[in-house]
């Protein structure tokens, strides 16, 4: 359908104008043609006729604004009813939660698909897009499609019927656009379970494919992102967590500085899975799944070698102390991972039934060994060993930490030696361990950090009174955790 088709396609119906008001403070300048297109929507959704026209017209609306969720919606609603086979209730399922997935034929997923892609090439951050895919999708990779034939019958869309002379379809993709039934996705039905995920898996495959384009040109993209993550959820396939876990790999190798890709990271190890693991009371409580005792010792590794490659990104020592704050506290609460062994979703990658946990002072000598790596490369050229006891601004135990850190490179400029962020691991980690001892290191890093990281000079000292005033509680009990 194009524009010039609006009247005789509409021919019974009278269009509904934009309701401003009587005076209207500031109206907007709408292209003509978009409120052409409009106005007919309008009258078509008081109608609430979810027919093949309604569906060709929102696409002619889409083309002037896709971010408009009320037009998506109707689309939607339309695309359910020419997939329900005649009926006049839309077909859908039960997911879980009191929720439900509408069921939409896989031609006319396959359209919507091309659809998304053209207008999200110059949208690709537009939230109603990334969300319009994911309700195509939704049934199918949630495996609902059991008795939901997608066979076309005398009662339902047929696609060949709705080709226009050119073998476009008149649901709506572009002028190139190839016929459905030439489409990625085949309508007939399957039989077997095998074949089924199979399926299943193309199809996730494809669609991650279509994810890994628009990372290449956005990598932060966090619709993108958010949506690579929901299809490896949904499928929850050994083989595609794992891979996921090479793909960000392979982002962070390109970019070590890639915070979304060390994010991804740390989703795909847990396969997406969450659990409360932190203490209350303690900072930095974090939500999360306790890797395998293997895993995380490798995790550590990991994000150890690429923090050495840039001792200032933030990104690899926040994915350090992650890791090792959930198996630390694994390790002293055992009862958290006795729970993940009775929530295990058979993954055998994301299974910690192999990998027991160990008591708490075995896993307090691993996180020793990972906190000692970690010291061992902050404290080069860096003057820890500071007999001040407080911060009092002028004193001359701030002009030796003072001293320590600061360096003249090769510019002249004065530059912190060492990183703000990687410190800022080290305190985390000695809180973490929690005796007076580390409390009272993790105090005196804090006086470091209010020097080389200027921009946080009042968040560092408060952080410098609570390290203290928990050394004092910690000592009065006789150690930490």
């Amino acid at each position: 359908m194009e524009f010039e088709d609006l009247p005789s396609v509409f021919h019974d119906v009278t269009p509904i104008m934009q309701d401003d008001g009587l005076h209207p403070v500031c109206t907007i300048d709408y292209n003509p043609s978009f409120v052409v297109c409009m106005n007919y929507l309008r009258a078509m959704m008081r109608m609430d006729e979810r027919s093949l026209r309604s569906l060709q017209l929102t696409c002619l609306c889409l083309g002037h604004n896709p971010a408009n969720y009320t037009i998506w919606h109707f689309r939607r609603r339309c695309l359910a009813a020419l997939s329900s086979h005649g009926s006049t209730k839309e077909l859908s399922r039960e997911t879980g939660g009191g929720c439900r997935t509408t069921f939409y034929k896989e031609s006319l997923v396959h359209s919507d698909l091309l659809l998304t892609e053209r207008l999200g090439g110059s949208n690709p951050k537009n939230y109603q897009i990334w969300y319009h895919r994911r309700c195509m999708l939704e049934f199918i990779l949630l495996g609902l499609d059991d008795g939901f034939a997608n066979k076309d019958d005398d009662g339902g869309y047929d696609e060949n019927k709705n080709m226009d002379g050119d073998g476009k379809d008149v649901g709506c993709v572009g002028e190139n656009e190839s016929k459905v039934s030439e489409g990625r996705y085949q309508t007939d039905s399957v039989s077997g379970e095998d074949e089924k995920k199979t399926r299943r898996l193309e199809i996730a495959t494809e669609e991650l494919d279509y994810v890994e384009k628009v990372l290449w040109n956005d990598p932060k993209n966090y619709h993108a992102w958010s949506h690579r993550q929901w299809i490896i959820r949904t499928i929850n396939d050994r083989t595609m967590w794992t891979d996921e876990v090479s793909y960000a790999s392979s982002l962070i190798q390109e970019d070590v500085r890639n915070n979304s890709a060390w994010n991804h990271r740390y989703f795909a190890v847990r396969c997406g899975r969450t659990k409360k693991v932190g203490r209350s009371g303690v900072r930095g409580v974090v939500m999360g799944v306790r890797p395998p005792s293997k895993r995380a010792l490798s995790e550590v590794e990991f994000a150890f070698f690429h923090g050495t490659l840039d001792l200032y990104n933030e990104s690899a020592w926040k994915y350090l102390v992650g890791v090792v704050r959930e198996t630390f506290y694994h390790a002293v609460e055992p009862e958290l991972g006795k729970s993940d062994r009775q929530n295990s979703n058979n993954n055998d990658d994301c299974d910690d039934r192999d990998y027991p946990v160990e008591s708490g002072r075995e896993w307090t000598t691993r996180v020793e060994k990972a906190l000692g790596n970690v010291i061992d490369l902050a404290t080069e050229g860096v003057a820890l060993e500071s007999n001040s006891s407080d911060y009092n601004g002028g004193s001359d135990g701030d002009a030796e930490i003072k001293s320590g850190i600061i360096n003249c490179d090769s510019d002249g400029d004065d530059k912190p030696l060492t990183s703000a962020a990687l410190v800022t691991a080290r305190i985390d980690l000695l809180e973490m361990l929690g005796d007076a001892q580390s409390l009272k290191r993790a105090r005196q890093m804090a006086f470091l950090l209010v020097e080389i990281d200027p921009i946080r000079r009042g968040y560092w000292k408060r952080r410098a009174d609570e390290l203290k005033e928990n050394a004092v509680a910690s000592s009065n009990v006789g150690g930490g955790p």
